[in-house]
């Protein structure tokens, strides 16, 4: 009995401990309004092909088990973190690479770049909305393995113009 008691501890451990290690003040999962009117991030396929090369080769949509420090510094191990930048400035600031960065016209877009510390995911489709005040930038994210290890899965849009200074992730676990 104590084996059984011992094993089934042990697997809900095993399932529970990727959830709630990735969790963080500012990320949240919560259910997701279908209704609510969605800002979807520009097509790849209209920005310059530098932009998106250079995303996503320094942020990449796929679980990877060390942190990449382009972005995002030691300092933030094993969080889920983001940046909202609105100009080039920030840009530089936030790229701690040694690549040319790409030209973005933040007179029309907001850069949104991210990292998601959970199980084996990738994000499948991203979008902003709108809840009450708060800007919520939404993430469905999709298990491309089953895992108890946790893994860095990276994400970017660029966005029409943002005036806010700050936006609540949501993370939304797709079956």
């Amino acid at each position: 009995m104590k084996k059984r008691l011992f094993s089934i501890g042990f697997i809900l451990f095993a399932l529970i401990m990727p959830i709630a290690c990735s969790s963080d003040e500012e990320i949240e999962t919560l259910p997701v309004d279908e209704n609510a009117n969605k800002t979807c991030p520009v097509d790849e396929d209209k920005l310059d092909a530098a932009i998106v090369s250079f995303f996503n080769e320094t942020l990449p949509n796929h679980p990877c088990y060390w942190p990449i420090e382009t972005f995002f510094t030691p300092a933030t191990e094993e969080t889920n973190a983001y940046s909202l930048i609105n100009n080039g400035q920030e840009l530089q600031e936030a790229y701690k690479g040694d690549k040319d960065l790409p030209k973005i016209d933040f007179e029309q877009y907001t850069l949104i770049i991210g990292r998601v510390y959970t199980g084996g995911v990738t994000v499948d489709q991203q979008y902003l909305t709108k809840e009450k005040e708060d800007n919520v930038l939404v993430l469905h994210l999709v298990h491309e393995a089953v895992a108890a290890e946790l893994f860095y899965t990276y994400y970017w849009g660029v966005y029409p113009k943002m005036t806010a200074d700050h936006i609540t992730i949501q993370l939304v676990y797709e079956k």
